[in-house]
């Protein structure tokens, strides 16, 4: 608990508004207590039991585990934003990306489309302009490691 309210303290966990109230209260006017352990597995539905009785000031978001009516500001946008720009994941990492979405941990695992969206899908790619530089790069593999 005393890492988590360090956390909160410091702005890294960045409730904003339980940070303004720490510097104009002062910390030692809250009181933190644990009010349940529970299984990691209930955890948020316990969290949003708590939250719906105790319905506490501080808390920016009303649903647990969710940033759901969260909204960003334009400026945090801009910096996000820009943050990101010329950034590039790792080829090991898009491996382990990819990995991760193989199989029954696949969000479209066991589904199809239907045959008016796969009419769809192949219009477009016949329409699709191919791209220069890529054709260059498949014309330059081996054959036996071409992907067509």
């Amino acid at each position: 608990m005393s890492k988590r309210l360090k956390e909160h303290y410091e702005g890294s966990r960045s409730n904003i508004l339980l940070q303004q109230a720490f510097k104009k209260y002062g910390i030692h006017n809250f009181t933190f207590y644990i009010i349940e352990y529970v299984d990691p597995f209930e955890l948020i539905s316990r969290e949003q039991f708590w939250m719906d009785y105790f319905n506490p000031e501080y808390n920016i978001l009303k649903e647990a585990g969710s940033s759901i009516g969260f909204k960003h500001s334009e400026d945090t946008k801009v910096l996000m934003s820009s943050l990101k720009k010329g950034f590039t994941h790792t080829l090991e990492t898009k491996k382990q990306m990819s990995l991760s979405k193989i199989g029954i941990k696949n969000s479209f695992y066991g589904k199809t489309h239907s045959e008016e969206v796969r009419k769809r899908i192949s219009e477009y790619a016949k329409n699709r302009q191919k791209d220069p530089f890529l054709e260059e790069c498949i014309q330059k593999q081996p054959p036996n490691e071409r992907i067509n």
